[in-house]
C-alpha cells in the first residue's frame, strides 16, 4: 500500500476507468482510492473512462464519479469516454479491434483535456504553492 500512495502522491493527474456495478461506482474503487485520502489527490486533475456491458456505457457510474472525484480533489475534467458493450471494439488485451472504430474517437478530446488541466494545475503550484483550507 505504501508503494501505491507514493505513485498517487507523484502523479500529476488520473485517468480513472470504472466499469458500471449496480448503476453505480463499484465499491472496490471507491474503497482504494478513498483508503488513500484526499491530500494525496489534491490540485490534480482527473479524467473519467467508464463502460458497460449495457447501452448506458457506463454513464451511471460516470455521474456518481464526478462528485466523488471532486471530494478528493482530483477535479474531473468536463469530457468522459463511455463505452457500451466494450467487448465488441475492443480485445482482452485492451488492444483496439478497429482503430478506427467510432467509440474509440472519444479518448483524443478527453486526454487534451487532461493534459491541459494537469499543465495548469501543476503551472499554479509551482507559482503559487498548494491551495491552503
Amino acid at each position: 500500500m505504501d508503494a501505491m500512495a507514493k505513485k498517487i502522491k507523484e502523479a500529476d493527474c488520473y485517468v480513472i476507468v470504472s466499469a458500471e456495478y449496480n448503476h453505480s461506482i463499484p465499491p472496490a474503487l471507491v474503497a482504494m482510492m478513498g483508503h488513500f485520502g484526499g491530500s494525496n489527490y489534491a490540485c490534480k486533475p482527473s479524467a473519467i473512462i467508464a463502460y458497460s456491458a449495457g447501452p448506458f456505457a457506463g454513464a451511471r457510474a460516470a455521474v456518481a464519479l464526478r462528485p466523488f472525484l471532486s471530494e478528493l480533489g482530483c477535479l474531473p475534467v468536463s469530457k468522459m469516454a463511455l463505452f457500451p458493450s466494450p467487448n465488441e471494439y475492443i480485445n482482452e488485451d485492451g488492444s483496439a479491434k478497429d482503430p478506427e472504430h467510432r467509440m474509440l474517437k472519444q479518448i483524443p478530446g478527453v486526454i487534451h483535456q487532461l493534459e491541459w488541466m494537469a499543465i495548469a494545475m501543476k503551472n499554479q503550484i509551482a507559482k503559487y504553492g498548494p491551495i491552503s483550507s
